[in-house]
Order: structure tokens, then sequence, then C-alpha cells
């Protein structure tokens, strides 16, 4: 997997390192209202019983708090981010739930996880921008979807974390085999169908 450049990447793990104290703060809300939106088409859809689960960007565990308090049951979760900062915080938190974690520092492009391990719901939001090579990142992961799984990832179309543009994020969720597709614009809080 490719597509991102090594400077952006040094960026991030700058920025989110620096702002770690401080990120729910900051993102959270927006985090929790992405989940909403994506979990209301999910909910029939997703068993209410996950194996594994692989949230790839997964900052302070939110979604794995989420995931919880919505009832669903996890036996294992995975959490990848490029900053250790954050991933501290997340481990802090995650010893409050009843389930099997483990949190990995690496990139989103090189995850360091074996090639024949099947997730039953893999997550990447808010961590694709929309001048990464989104095709090839989406089709490696969706290869470690389990069949009946789920991939859910966001697009952000902004060139940087704190671009003054207005940040428009589409949802994408596909099932194991290709399938349902969503959009999202983060600046007026709709969703709607959009065309595949």
């Amino acid at each position: 997997m490719n597509g991102i450049e090594l400077e952006e990447v040094r960026g991030c793990i700058i920025w989110y390192d620096t702002i770690s104290d401080v990120y729910d703060e900051l993102y959270s809300n927006e985090q929790m209202l992405k989940y909403d939106i994506i979990f209301s088409k999910l909910f029939s859809k997703l068993p209410r019983n996950l194996d594994v689960v692989l949230d790839v960007g997964c900052g302070t565990g939110n979604l794995l708090t989420y995931l919880i308090k919505m009832g669903y049951g996890l036996k294992y979760y995975v959490g990848l981010d490029v900053s250790s900062k954050i991933i501290s915080i997340a481990l802090r938190k995650a010893g409050y739930y009843r389930c099997l974690t483990d949190f990995i520092v690496a990139d989103l492009a090189y995850p360091p996880i074996r090639t024949n391990y099947k997730f039953d719901l893999i997550t990447l939001i808010t961590v694709l921008r929309s001048h990464y090579n989104v095709d090839i990142i989406v089709k490696e992961y969706l290869s470690r979807v389990k069949d009946g799984g789920f991939i859910v990832y966001t697009v952000l179309h902004s060139r940087t974390l704190r671009s003054s543009d207005p940040k428009y994020e589409e949802i994408y969720i596909l099932n194991s085999s290709g399938g349902i597709t969503y959009e999202f614009n983060s600046d007026t809080n709709l969703i709607s169908p959009s065309s595949p």
C-alpha cells in the first residue's frame, strides 16, 4: 500500500503527539457524530457480537467506547495509530472494558498485521485524504474483511489536517464483496445516498 508521502506521515505524528492531551476535547464530539451516522446505516446489517474489529487511525479509542456503549459485544479490538502518545491514552481508556484489546503504533499504509488475518469490521474514519491512493488502500484493507463483514472509511477532501478550506468528508460503507455507498458532508451534517 502506498500513496502517502513520508513527510505527511511525520507531520501527522508531530501534530497528534502535540495535541494528544486535548485530542478528545477537540475531536470526540465530531467522531461520535460520524459513528452515529455510520452505525445507524449498519445497525440492521452488522451482528451485535463481533469477533474482531480493526480501527485504523484509532486515536484515543473512541470507537471502542462507542461500540461498547451501543451494546456491541466485542471479543477482540485492534487499534492502529501513528501517534504513540495518542495510543497511550487509548490504552488507559481500554482498561475499563472487558474485551481483549491491542494497540499498535504504525502507519495505515503499512499495517503490521498478517495478510491472512480477517476482521468482522475494519474502520478508517477521518484518516484517508482525497489525494491519497484511496482505491489501493481500501482494496488492501477490504481483502482483510471476513465474508459477511464490513469496511467503513471516510475520505477527507482537504489537503492538510489544519486546512482553512471547508472540510468535506464522504463516508463509505462496503460489505466484504463491495456494496453500499453513502456520502456525508461534515459541514452541514447531512447524509444522502451517493451513486457508487
